[in-house]
């Protein structure tokens, strides 16, 4: 599963789409590890998305197969499933490629 924007697959196929773990560097072709592209087999946008403010701007995508974790890709650390955000601050770093 990967955890992506909402606004990048709204209207969007689920067989249309791909992740890419393990990515350094997209304005070089040569890494020194390789990439590994996966299928997405369903994506899941939050029940609660609004496109006019992008709000809840949140989706899962499940994959076709899992991901072989590796030196260069891993996973994230998410909080406990009932931890309260209201009133906090949130900070997004990533790439956008939609």
């Amino acid at each position: 599963m990967a955890l992506t924007a909402a606004h990048c697959v709204t209207d969007k196929q689920a067989d249309t789409l791909k992740i890419r773990a393990g990515e350094w560097n997209t304005q070089k072709k040569t890494e020194t590890y390789p990439h590994r592209d996966h299928k997405v087999e369903e994506v899941v946008i939050h029940e609660k998305f609004n496109q006019n403010g992008l709000h809840n701007d949140l989706a899962l995508l499940f994959l076709k197969e899992p991901v072989e974790l590796d030196q260069h890709i891993n996973t994230i650390c998410l909080p406990p499933r009932d931890f309260d955000f209201d009133g906090s601050n949130c900070v997004v770093s990533g790439m956008k490629m939609c």
